[in-house]
């Protein structure tokens, strides 16, 4: 069986943990809802919607699209106007 090390899979192969990139916050998609999380630099985190997310871009492009995320940034805007 294959070891229970944190960051390797049952095959063996070790996992890649992605971290978060800098650079997404000048990434238009992305620019004006995430930050880094507080609670590792393993995680971002959506200061609309204030979840935690996995630094992986696919993801946080679905998050981006997702309906919680548009109600958030819409109740937020219509908040500050």
């Amino acid at each position: 069986m294959a070891s229970s090390s944190a960051g390797v899979t049952r095959s063996g192969v070790k996992k890649y943990a992605q971290k978060y990139c800098k650079e997404w916050e000048y990434d238009p998609n992305l620019k004006d809802w995430i930050c880094p999380d507080p609670t590792g630099e393993n995680y971002a985190r959506c200061k609309y919607c204030k979840v935690t997310l996995v630094p992986h871009k696919k993801e946080l492009n679905y998050h981006a699209k997702s309906k919680k995320h548009i109600k958030a940034v819409s109740l937020d805007k219509a908040a500050k106007s």
